[in-house]
C-alpha cells in the first residue's frame, strides 16, 4: 500500500538533491538566498535543527530539511563522531539558543571539531586555528563556540590517546539502510522506502517491554 507521508518526504530531500545538482535554475537561487548567511549547501554537510537556525525559513524549504534531517543525522559517541561533527549549524553548539554560522572561520578552514583540536587533544590550539591569524572578534567569536561545545564531547576528546585532524570530504551524505550513500547517487524509490521502513520499526518502548519480558504477549495495534 502506497503511504502518502513517505512518498512526499521522499520529494522534499529529492529537491534538495536538485539543489546541489551542477546546472542553473531560478528555484535553486531562491533557496540559495535563504541560506546564503548560513554558509548556503554546506547546511547539508551539518548536524542542524531548523528550529535553532538563526535565519527565517518558508514552511516549503523548513519541511525539506527536516525530511533531510530525519535521514543524515547519526549519533555522536565516538571519537571519531566528535572530531568529525561539523562546527556550523550544528544544533548541539548553541550561542543564546540558536546555532551560528562564522564565514570568517569558515573560509580559513575552521569547519569540524576537529580542526579545533592539536594533536595532543587541546582545544583552540589546533595548526588551522593558530595560523588563521584571527582578528580579536574573531578570536572572542571562537572560544565562545569552544564554550558551546557539550562537555560529553570533550571528555571523549580528552579521554582519547591520539588525535587525528579529520578529512575532509566534500560530498553530501544521508543514511540509507544504516548505511552512508552520497546523495547525487540516491533515489526517490530509495529515499521512499527508508523513510517507509522508519516508520515501521517498533517503537522504543516496545523494544523494551520485549527485552524485559520476552514471554509477554500483547496485541500491539489495539493499545
Amino acid at each position: 500500500m502506497l503511504d502518502i507521508q513517505s512518498l512526499i518526504l521522499s520529494q522534499r530531500v529529492i529537491a534538495l538533491k536538485r539543489f546541489i545538482e551542477d546546472y542553473n535554475s531560478p528555484c535553486k537561487g531562491v533557496l540559495a538566498t535563504f541560506l546564503g548567511e548560513i554558509g548556503g549547501k554546506s547546511i547539508l554537510c551539518c548536524n542542524f535543527d531548523t528550529r535553532k537556525l538563526p535565519i527565517y525559513l518558508p514552511d516549503f524549504y523548513k519541511g525539506c530539511l527536516d525530511a533531510w534531517s530525519a535521514v543524515s543525522t547519526s549519533s555522536v559517541v565516538t571519537h571519531n563522531d566528535v572530531v568529525n561533527q561539523t562546527i556550523w549549524n550544528n544544533k548541539f553548539i548553541l550561542i543564546e539558543n540558536k546555532s551560528c554560522y562564522i564565514k570568517h572561520l569558515a573560509v580559513h578552514g575552521i569547519v569540524k571539531i576537529g580542526d579545533l583540536i592539536s594533536d595532543n587533544g587541546r582545544f583552540l590550539e589546533s595548526e588551522k586555528s593558530l595560523q588563521a591569524r584571527l582578528s580579536p572578534v574573531h578570536s572572542f567569536k571562537l572560544m565562545g563556540m569552544d564554550n558551546s561545545i557539550p562537555n560529553e564531547w570533550k571528555l571523549i576528546i580528552k579521554q582519547s590517546q591520539q588525535h587525528i585532524c579529520p578529512p575532509s570530504n566534500d560530498t553530501f551524505q544521508i543514511n540509507i539502510e544504516n548505511a552512508t550513500v552520497d546523495l547525487l547517487k540516491v533515489t526517490s524509490k530509495m529515499l521512499y522506502n527508508e523513510f517507509k521502513r522508519k516508520k515501521q520499526t517498533a517503537p522504543s518502548a516496545q523494544e523494551k517491554i520485549k527485552l524485559k519480558y520476552p514471554d509477554l504477549s500483547l496485541e500491539w495495534k489495539e493499545i
